[in-house]
């Protein structure tokens, strides 16, 4: 995760964006520091993370970094989860204005290629509603690629979509750490 204090909005490299072009920082409209998720990877499948859960604490959690820096109010967290069948392999955030039944949500993140989410990152803070959101890629998705790529390796107008999924298949990243 990242903090800034100052007045400038300098929002780093390669943190979690929101899917819709949005504000990516977590405290957007809230005041306190500027602070976005800024994901760490591993090509090591024994290091990922298998899920992720959003807590929020009316005390501090030690070895936990608050989302609600600065903002005051309750401290908000995300935690990892690792040993499951199944390792993230891409991170988002999602924000609305309005409240979204969970079919509706669900949704509209599978259209940015997002399986899963977090409980509203905002609860209890008013304004909009913000959701992290992760995918998996585990192996039966690999095998898929695969067989696609057998499918089109002889159809010359695929080309650039046989090395996309090439690509996707040799150089598998796992989330290692929601926050750096």
């Amino acid at each position: 995760m990242y903090a800034n204090t100052d007045e400038q909005y300098l929002q780093p490299d390669e943190v979690a964006a929101e899917i819709r072009g949005q504000s990516s920082d977590i405290n957007a409209g809230f005041g306190g520091k500027y602070v976005w998720l800024h994901p760490e990877w591993t090509s090591v499948k024994d290091e990922a993370v298998s899920d992720l859960s959003f807590e929020k604490s009316s005390i501090p959690v030690r070895n936990y970094n608050d989302l609600a820096m600065g903002a005051g109010g309750d401290f908000r967290y995300i935690k990892a989860s690792r040993g499951g069948s199944e390792s993230i392999t891409k991170v988002g955030l999602f924000r609305v204005k309005q409240k979204l039944p969970p079919e509706e949500i669900k949704s509209r993140i599978e259209q940015s290629g997002f399986t899963h989410y977090s409980g509203d990152m905002n609860e209890g803070r008013g304004g909009d509603y913000l959701y992290l959101l992760w995918a998996y890629c585990d192996n039966l998705h690999r095998r898929d690629l695969k067989q696609r790529v057998r499918e089109l390796r002889h159809v010359p107008s695929y080309t650039s979509t046989i090395f996309e999924l090439l690509n996707i298949l040799t150089m598998q990243k796992y989330l290692t750490k929601p926050l750096r």
